[in-house]
């Protein structure tokens, strides 16, 4: 592990704020400075200080509060999302790069239309239908994003099937779940650490969309994208507001996506950076 991380920039710096993000998770669970649904109408808009960290919102309540246990709701939809888009692309994508030709193509062009619809689009059609809750924001970014997961994965697959290793075991009369069990998967290890990196920053930028829109999780429960979506009419007067939670989304997501490129890094030669 130290020898992975050791020049690989992209991949320790992501770590940090990837560290940073989980700290306030747990820290929710431990201390906040005060309520976050705690309304005090005498710290309205309150700025920086001992007793608010982060300023205070229009309702008094604490900022620094409001973000730490939004962290739960950001993550918790992100973690959700990112299983089921794993579950489900991991396992279309490899279905269809086994799969005989002829069941291949329908298969692909089902994908390709599963592509060409935006989680905040199916949120929109299941918040109809079921209203808006934090299973329709999971269930929408997951199912949005399983698409691309298969799509990648049914890309790699092709390769790792075509190898020469591969068409050895074939030929040894190796059946297909041994080929996907012994070859398939173990060389799609970086690849699927690189997607699911990439997919939790997609799922805390959507979940933070769909909650600025109010198709994700239902007040009170503090969220990232809630407090930017209620800090926009007091920008001018209090442009803190949305600067907080704003900083504390590009950490995640840079974050992750940083440790995606360090992942990749790692596992591909060409994209090593030299020591001098």
């Amino acid at each position: 592990m130290k020898k992975a991380m050791k020049g690989n920039i992209s991949l320790i710096t992501g770590s940090v704020m990837v560290a940073i993000t989980f700290s306030l998770l747990i820290l929710s669970f431990i201390w906040t400075p005060h309520d976050p649904l705690e309304v005090t109408p005498d710290d309205s808009f309150a700025g920086i200080s001992s007793k608010h960290f982060l300023g205070a919102d229009k309702l008094g309540r604490d900022i620094l509060s409001q973000i730490i246990v939004g962290s739960r709701v950001t993550l918790l939809v992100a973690a959700l999302a990112v299983t089921i888009a794993m579950t489900l692309g991991v396992s279309a994508g490899i279905t269809i790069a086994v799969a005989s030709r002829k069941l291949q193509a329908p298969m692909v062009y089902a994908v390709n239309i599963a592509l060409a619809f935006p989680a905040a689009l199916l949120a929109i059609i299941l918040a109809a239908v079921y209203g808006a809750s934090t299973l329709t924001a999971v269930s929408a970014i997951g199912l949005a994003t399983a698409a691309a997961v298969a799509q990648v994965t049914r890309r790699t697959a092709y390769g790792i099937l075509a190898s020469d290793y591969v068409l050895a075991a074939h030929a040894c009369g190796a059946s297909t779940w041994r080929i996907i069990r012994k070859h398939v998967m173990p060389n799609l290890r970086a690849s699927l650490l690189i997607q699911a990196s990439a997919v939790v920053s997609v799922s805390v930028l959507a979940e933070s969309s769909l909650s600025y829109l109010g198709l994700g999780t239902p007040p009170p429960a503090p969220s990232w994208g809630r407090m930017l979506a209620g800090s926009q009419q007091y920008i001018f007067v209090n442009p803190l507001l949305a600067i907080w939670p704003g900083i504390a989304i590009v950490i995640v997501v840079l974050g992750f996506n940083l440790v995606g490129d360090g992942v990749r890094e790692v596992f591909d030669p060409t994209l090593r950076r030299s020591d001098s």
